[in-house]
């Protein structure tokens, strides 16, 4: 009893001793993208890598480095999800060049201190009551980091005076939102026209888009 007893504690050591050396660690670094300056005390979440079945595993709080470190004994691959903060908004996670789903790495996540534009419609000519106004606003925007992403805003051409609050983020290689607009009449294109506008860095921008 007490040999068989031995066995069964050596094989849970041993069983334990390979799961500690498989440990694999997922770090992150938590960056202002536009001053590029690390933020502490950011939540940061991490998750499977499984489009077809992702789950949040965890989450950690960035140290004074803006840092976290998170660890799994798992197969399965990782990736850190996003992170959140007061007074920011989440831009995006980007891996490092040539990483491996299941490699120990260094995730860099990005947050921006958001710039908004309020947006106000405003007609100039009369329009019968089935026309149709398209708004496209393209830019980097808050969800769709790193793309060409647009807001499709549709409303009655003959509508009165619309405010739409548009939050994006400044950088510096984005620092202007493009508007692209077009009035339709039963599915055809009657007019159209673009604008654009500055942001303003951690601040809002009022625009007036006529049509």
């Amino acid at each position: 009893m007490k040999q068989f007893l031995l066995l069964l504690i050596s094989g849970i050591f041993l069983l334990a001793c390979e799961k500690r050396g498989n440990t694999r660690i997922l770090k992150g670094q938590i960056l202002d993208i536009d001053s590029r300056n690390p933020i502490a005390g950011a939540k940061v979440f991490a998750t499977t890598f499984l489009a077809s079945d992702p789950y949040m595993i965890d989450s950690s709080i960035s140290d004074a480095a803006g840092q976290v470190s998170f660890s799994f004994n798992d197969s399965y691959p990782r990736t850190i999800y996003r992170a959140e903060k007061t007074s920011y908004i989440w831009v995006s996670v980007v891996p490092p060049r040539g990483w491996s789903q299941n490699n120990n790495r260094i995730d860099t996540v990005y947050l921006a201190r958001p710039s908004s534009v309020s947006l106000t419609t405003h007609k100039t000519s009369n329009y019968l009551v089935d026309d149709s106004l398209f708004i496209g606003v393209s830019g980097i925007f808050w969800g769709a980091p790193f793309q060409v992403p647009a807001y499709l805003i549709k409303e009655k051409a003959n509508s009165p005076d619309k405010v739409y609050n548009l939050q994006s983020y400044y950088s510096t290689w984005s620092t202007k939102l493009y508007f692209n607009w077009e009035i339709k009449r039963a599915g055809t294109i009657i007019s159209s026209s673009s604008d654009s506008a500055d942001l303003i860095q951690y601040g809002t921008r009022s625009v007036l888009l006529n049509y």
